[in-house]
């Protein structure tokens, strides 16, 4: 398990979603092939995974199988990644 490696990669994708001038949901595919898709599950500890597969499962419209979400449940989305960001910085 990696920790930090999860924790950087978590903070990479903020700041794609901090710095990006496109949609919401273009940042946030831009996050997702960016940063997101690059963390191995085995480095979420064990009591953050149910964030973790939640988020991931909320991305999944980024590999083209579904629409993407409002500008409401995106924002929420993003809400997620920050919290789940926290939590892991508190682990590392």
């Amino acid at each position: 398990m990696d920790i930090g490696f999860a924790h950087r990669e978590f903070g990479r994708a903020l700041s794609i979603l901090c710095s990006h001038p496109d949609r919401i949901q273009e940042r946030l595919g831009s996050a997702y092939s960016n940063a997101l898709s690059h963390i191995p599950r085995e480095d979420i500890p064990e009591h953050l995974l149910n964030k973790y597969d939640s988020i991931m499962k909320k991305l999944e419209w980024t590999k083209g199988t579904s629409s993407p979400p409002s500008d409401d449940d995106a924002n929420l989305l993003v809400t997620a990644i920050e919290d789940l960001t926290a939590l892991l910085a508190e682990e590392y």
